[in-house]
């Protein structure tokens, strides 16, 4: 999962959020200790959600579709994709609405903890707020954005059109693996937090 996905994953927990949503961007054990105990859980919890979806069956299958023009980038094109996926869910988001006011809400609950942001996820942030990151992946157009954005930066990552392209032809199939996945890694969040 991408942005949404480790937001929507943190259910509802200020700290776990932060913590959730910042964990690409903290390195190593001794940088994890200098954080408060709650953003700390929130660090692992990205982790953990991250190695259950690398290994998740659906998403290995989804990931075929992109190996041959993206190889190690397959596993951030179908985050990205199910990113788009999870905010056209109606279990999660029955409405446009109820998206943009959970993307309102993290962002607010992410300036409130500002002094604590990496410097490396700062000038992100300020990108990814100003641009509604969040609820624009919900278009067809915004999944295209976000994978223009997945480009540039990728260091190595080749042009992002066939990745779009990719994921409309092949949409609905792909939509039914975002869902097998998301029932698991809802019961598997859920007992994940109890244990951290």
């Amino acid at each position: 999962m991408n942005f949404l996905g480790h937001a929507t994953f943190s259910l509802g927990n200020p700290e776990i959020l932060v913590g959730n949503f910042i964990g690409d961007y903290v390195k190593g054990r001794k940088i994890l200790d200098t954080f408060p105990e709650n953003i700390k859980k929130g660090i692992l919890l990205h982790r953990k959600i991250d190695a259950f979806t690398d290994q998740h069956p659906q998403v290995l299958k989804s990931k075929i579709y992109f190996r041959p023009a993206y190889r190690l980038y397959a596993g951030p094109c179908v985050d990205h994709l199910f990113d788009h996926f999870l905010a056209n869910d109606p279990y999660f988001y029955p409405s446009s609405e109820d998206l943009l006011n959970f993307e309102k809400s993290v962002m607010k609950t992410i300036n409130e903890f500002e002094e604590i942001l990496p410097d490396s996820f700062r000038m992100l942030f300020l990108y990814l707020n100003a641009g509604k990151w969040l609820s624009d992946i919900k278009k067809i157009k915004g999944l295209e954005r976000s994978f223009l954005r997945l480009e540039r930066r990728g260091k190595y990552m080749p042009s992002s059109k066939e990745a779009y392209n990719i994921s409309l032809g092949h949409y609905y199939e792909l939509n039914q693996r975002y869902f097998e996945f998301v029932e698991d890694l809802k019961e598997y969040v859920k007992h994940e937090i109890e244990k951290i």
